[in-house]
């Protein structure tokens, strides 16, 4: 009986931890649906493609033709939307992972660069849209991220071959 007792306790105390971070993450949730609706209402956008991954959110709007980019920083947040007449093409960004010096026989260390998008806009000028970042983001997962950002390139460029074909890439 009082093993019974020994048991419950850790048990109980790990529900009631895991009942506290469910209860902060849809808290979380719903401020960011909040958070969203108002800038997206705020800008007249209705986005009708959009992913949400490693803190940040990609977006289209394809009646009005915008690009929506949200990076979070706890919680502020900073957002690039552009109009696709304003993009001439993007690109994935993304160099080959490197493997440091530091490490035994069995261990190296990787460094995994930066993964996003490279959007080179009208008036000269590029924009990077990281979608990974060693600094920032703890997901390590530079195969999907690299798929994704292409997907997105895929998604923008089409919508520029709309408008007008592409010149490189």
């Amino acid at each position: 009986m009082t093993m019974l007792f020994l048991l419950a306790g850790p048990v109980i105390a790990i529900i009631i931890v895991l009942t506290i971070i469910q209860r902060r993450k849809a808290q979380n949730k719903a401020v960011f649906a909040a958070k969203l609706k108002a800038l997206t209402s705020s800008h007249g956008l209705e986005l009708d493609l959009f992913e949400q991954f490693n803190n940040r959110l990609i977006g289209l709007d394809h009646q009005q033709g915008k690009l929506l980019f949200i990076e979070f920083h706890g919680s502020n947040w900073n957002f690039n939307m552009f109009h696709v007449d304003q993009i001439k093409a993007c690109a994935v960004l993304r160099s080959p992972a490197s493997i440091s010096s530091v490490g035994t026989a069995n261990t190296n260390n990787y460094s995994i660069p930066p993964i996003g998008l490279q959007c080179h806009m009208e008036d000269g000028s590029i924009v990077t849209l990281p979608f990974y970042s060693a600094h920032t983001d703890k997901f390590h997962d530079a195969t999907a991220l690299t798929r994704k950002a292409a997907y997105w390139r895929r998604k923008i460029n089409g919508m520029l071959t709309k408008h007008e074909e592409p010149e490189f890439f």
